[in-house]
This record gives structure tokens, sequence and C-alpha cells, in this order.
């Protein structure tokens, strides 16, 4: 694939505060990020995996992103023709809003799946539980 780079590894300075991800797919135009689902591709696209593709675009510096959703029912991929914010990356103001509500410590940002995958979630007094505190 001309122009194309896999795993490539990103970070910017967000005053003061070092953000870092890695994006699967880098092409000239845009952000490309691959999610693989055990169970079927219902509710698509997740916000969280938007949020992540519109942060990644501009710390690389893309106009568009897209996902690519590999799952047992099917093959998809969601672009801006189908969540129009993947034509935006994100703001700074955005960034700080999302900064903000992860470390803010209010608890999760996404609380119906985040305490599952936390190494403290059985210590601690926000975790969340089957979607309930």
């Amino acid at each position: 694939m001309p122009d194309a780079s896999f795993e490539v590894e990103g970070e910017m300075d967000l005053g003061g505060l070092k953000v870092r991800g890695r994006a699967d797919l880098l092409l000239p135009d845009r952000v490309v990020d691959i999610k693989y689902a055990r169970s079927t591709s219902r509710g698509l696209p997740h916000p969280h995996h938007v949020a992540q593709v519109r942060l990644y675009m501009r710390m690389f510096g893309r106009p568009k992103g897209s996902l690519l959703y590999v799952s047992p029912d099917r093959v998809a991929e969601v672009d801006e023709s189908v969540e129009p914010s993947l034509a935006q990356p994100m703001s700074d103001e955005e960034i700080k809003q999302l900064l903000n509500r992860a470390l803010g410590g209010a608890g999760p940002a996404y609380p119906e799946w985040e305490c599952d995958y936390c190494t403290w979630s059985g210590a601690c007094p926000r975790a969340v539980r089957g979607g309930a505190r």
C-alpha cells in the first residue's frame, strides 16, 4: 500500500501533559483504527472509538479518520460519511475536556466497560460493575 504506515507511535504536548498513542494505519489523508470484536457489530461506532480516532487525527495531522470493525458477523468501515465528526480532528478544548474527565477523579469516563480492564477495580470505591455502582 503506497504511502501507508502501520502501527505508528505518536506524542503531543498539551500544556505540559504528554499525550501518546499508536495509530494502526496512517494514510496520507486519514488515520485508520482497527477494532476487533468477539460478538456482533451492533451499536457501532462506539463513542470512545470515535474520540480516539479524532485525537489521533489531531496527533498525526490528518484531516479524516476511519474505524475498521472486524467482528464475527461482518467487517465494517465507519468513516465521515457515517460519522461526520470523523472529518474534524479533536480541538484543544475537546482534548482538555477528555483529559479532565479521565484524570479528574470522578470515576471512569466510560464506566460500562473501563472498570473491567482496570487492575485496581477491586479496591476502587468508584468501580462500576454490571453498569451500576
